[in-house]
């Protein structure tokens, strides 16, 4: 059984990902969301993924050098 829309047409919350593009979809449209909003899933796995990696540089060379 699928879940229900909410009364404002939005996906329900339980559903992250739909609810997500609905949402930056809809904020794309506003005239600050261009600097301010579009920060999506994907873009925190990416940051998430930069900063563990970068760790990984600088503890690797830390290692190296001692």
């Amino acid at each position: 059984m699928a879940c229900p829309a909410l009364s404002d047409g939005s996906p329900h919350y339980l559903r992250l990902i739909e609810r997500d593009d609905y949402l930056t979809g809809v904020t794309e449209n506003q005239w600050w969301a261009k600097r301010v909003v579009p920060v999506t899933y994907t873009d925190n796995f990416r940051v998430a993924y930069l900063m563990i990696g970068g760790v990984g540089v600088v503890l690797a060379a830390w290692t190296w050098m001692a």
